[in-house]
């Protein structure tokens, strides 16, 4: 199941990329931007390597202190914490004068420490969670070098627990944005030819 998914979005991917507009119109920006895309992964950049292809990355880190009673009754503490990747292939479909249409394959990895297995054994291991996504985007530029956005699409996700014998929960569906969760971008580096 996890190679269809993953030959469905390659799939998608070329012909969206095939399909893409050459016109060269659309907003004016410098080709680098900070910014962000998934609350998971805040601390981000997109990087315009031409007209019509860009590059996401991202990458996101919690740590929560979670004060309990052991098993002897005890007050303790542990620190659970969680380390995220987004990467992401931007193919501009459409421009006018202050949007950018996109067609967006994607692809998130987190490892998280597992509260409730900890709850339910004493013992801390992590859960793996892979995603990858095709979605559609629109990047709204609110002045020359600054944008916000939002996005609709299909993942398919798997979530596993990092023990002997444990399986994978696997999601397959359609998400979307909305106003609590837009990305943003800030375009600071070199103005595009």
């Amino acid at each position: 199941m996890r190679n269809k998914g993953l030959l469905l979005a390659a799939a998608l991917t070329l012909v969206f990329a095939a399909q893409a507009s050459a016109d060269t119109g659309g907003p004016d920006h410098s080709k680098g931007a900070l910014g962000f895309r998934s609350t998971s992964a805040p601390i981000g950049v997109r990087w315009w390597l031409n007209d019509m292809l860009a590059l996401d990355a991202g990458v996101g880190f919690t740590s929560e202190k979670f004060n309990f009673i052991n098993s002897l009754g005890d007050p303790d503490d542990e620190t659970f914490s969680t380390v995220a990747v987004d990467l992401g292939l931007p193919i501009r479909l459409r421009s006018w004068e202050q949007v950018h249409f996109i067609f967006r394959p994607g692809f998130i990895w987190q490892s998280t420490d597992d509260i409730s297995y900890f709850i339910i054994t004493d013992e801390k291991e992590k859960r793996i969670d892979m995603t990858v996504t095709g979605e559609l985007e629109l990047e709204v530029f609110l002045a020359k070098n600054a944008s916000i956005s939002a996005a609709h699409g299909v993942g398919f996700a798997s979530t596993k627990l990092d023990v002997d014998d444990a399986e994978s929960d696997t999601i397959f569906g359609t998400f979307g944005s909305n106003f609590t969760t837009l990305g943003f971008h800030v375009y600071l580096f070199p103005a595009s030819e």
